[in-house]
């Protein structure tokens, strides 16, 4: 009898005994998957792995940075519930002496919405392909660090992304032409790098665009994209800035049937030496309001207008010149055209009006600084002929 209660008493304890070991290794294993904050482990990982890259023992602002308070404290780093599980959704870090590179263990934090890492002169190297992964991301921002090499086209997979911030950095190559999938793209912001080649065909889907840089545009000599080629955003009803500063692209066409949105700074578009024609709405409105534009482009409604535009610049061009150039002080015009000249006005290279007059054939350009200059000649009739010259 006693054998046998002994025996009854080990039937019934050992599920309790299974059951109590199960429950133990489901909570270790939650617990190696979602502590440190409630978050996956991998993702915190992600972020240990980017505060060893950038040295962060040496960040203005470590807080609670790899240790073992919840990564929710983390300063910078947004926790948030999605389908039912914490994951890390922002990680805001501008400012914050950020020094190294991006690691490839960024594309670990597959839930995240927003990154800016702005601001940061001594993060250099690439980006990383797997950036790729974060097909969850709204708003990038690698603004005025010192990133190079080339946008990796895995970003193309970045479907949900509105802002995108590259700005200021030294980035080459070209645009993804994979970036054809930003169709949620609203702000978009990659100038001051040293990109190149005829600008891709891409935009025609991004409806919802506001925001379009790719130029220059700090006001101060720095780098500066030299797209080629023609540029056409005039499917993008939206737009409301429009700035292709200091690039080398030959025409733009922006008549999108929203160009009363564009006001005067919002468009901006000087040191555009080969941008002859620019599509718009309303010529006689872009000529009003929009004064930022390269002396040589001439705003038109039409293709026909462009081509007889061009036809008439190059004939005006054969039979006026000026010299000598370079010059020290007095520059020659010589005008064998049966026009009459308006008046002449001098750019500098960064788009300031320095000289305009009304004299035919002598200009005096000793007081201006040495450097190079456009001068534009406009006759009666509006036509406007432009020349380079170097003052020494």
């Amino acid at each position: 009898m006693l054998i046998r209660l002994k025996l009854t008493k080990t039937h019934f304890l050992k599920p309790l005994i299974m059951k109590k070991k199960l429950l133990l290794f489901t909570t270790c294993c939650l617990t190696a998957l979602f502590s440190f904050g409630q978050v996956p482990t991998s993702e915190r990982d992600a972020l240990i792995a980017f505060y060893n890259a950038t040295d962060g023992a040496n960040w203005t602002d470590n807080t609670s940075w790899n240790t073992a308070d919840p990564v929710s404290t983390w300063s910078g780093v947004t926790v948030e519930i999605v389908a039912g599980q914490d994951h890390v959704t922002g990680l805001v870090m501008s400012n914050n002496n950020l020094n190294g590179t991006l690691p490839l263990e960024i594309g670990d934090l597959l839930e995240i919405r927003e990154i800016d890492l702005s601001f940061h002169p001594l993060l250099t190297g690439s980006i990383p392909a797997t950036i790729g992964n974060l097909t969850f991301l709204e708003a990038l921002s690698f603004w005025d660090n010192n990133l190079t090499g080339t946008i990796p086209p895995e970003m193309g997979n970045l479907t949900t992304l509105e802002v995108l911030s590259l700005e200021d950095n030294l980035l080459t190559g070209n645009i993804p032409t994979e970036f054809s999938n930003l169709t949620s793209m609203v702000s978009f912001w990659i100038n001051g790098n040293y990109f190149s080649g005829d600008i891709p065909d891409i935009f025609s889907n991004w409806t919802d665009l506001f925001f379009f840089s790719i130029g220059n545009s700090n006001l101060t000599p720095g780098p500066s994209n030299n797209f080629t080629g023609d540029l056409d955003l005039s499917n993008n009803t939206a737009l409301s800035l429009c700035w292709v500063d200091h690039t080398l692209i030959s025409s733009l066409n922006i008549q999108n049937g929203n160009n009363s949105s564009i006001t005067n700074f919002w468009y901006y578009a000087i040191e555009t030496p080969n941008l002859t024609c620019v599509f718009v709405d309303d010529v006689a409105f872009s000529n009003t309001t929009w004064e930022e534009t390269d002396p040589g482009s001439t705003f038109v409604a039409n293709v026909a207008a462009c081509e007889a535009l061009s036809i008439s610049k190059d004939t005006l061009a054969q039979y006026m010149s000026l010299y000598p150039n370079p010059t020290s002080g007095i520059l020659n015009m010589k005008n064998n055209s049966n026009t009459t000249i308006e008046n002449v006005t001098i750019i500098n290279t960064i788009g300031q009006k320095v000289m305009e007059t009304q004299i035919g054939n002598k200009i005096d350009i000793s007081s201006l600084t040495e450097g190079m200059y456009f001068v534009n000649v406009k006759t009666l009739n509006g036509e406007i002929t432009t020349f380079k010259i170097l003052k020494k």
